[in-house]
């Protein structure tokens, strides 16, 4: 049974900055791996604890997490080391968003909840 694949905003936001040929093998990831296995990845612990991640690149990753009572990947980082977690948001956040077939489509959840921060603004 094939897995739903579901991108958050952040996701899309890093896939927009990839080569045409970075998305094509991101594209081939998602649905020939991640949307029959998503257990194939590499289980993350500490902060992205209940994440996994495959490689993209030598330095980048797909981090991800998996719903198993909906039967859907979440996408959470798609150009990322697991570093970088600042900028990426908590499992739960990301369920709450679009969802994403094969073909991909884009998630609607802002990323305030996460960083309170990003509401307010600068003087």
């Amino acid at each position: 049974m094939a897995y739903e694949v579901r991108i958050t905003r952040q996701a899309r936001k890093d896939i927009e900055t990839l080569v045409p040929k970075l998305r094509r093998k991101l594209h081939d990831i998602l649905v020939n791996l991640l949307a029959r296995d998503p257990y194939a990845g590499k289980k993350l612990l500490g902060d992205l604890a209940g994440s996994y991640s495959v490689r993209l690149t030598l330095k980048d990753r797909v981090v991800y997490s998996v719903d198993e009572s909906s039967k859907t990947v979440y996408i959470e980082r798609a150009r990322t080391h697991y570093g970088d977690r600042s900028q990426s948001r908590s499992s739960k956040e990301t369920r709450q968003e679009g969802v994403m077939s094969p073909s991909l489509t884009e998630t609607t959840r802002s990323d305030t909840s996460r960083n309170p921060m990003a509401s307010k603004r600068l003087r």
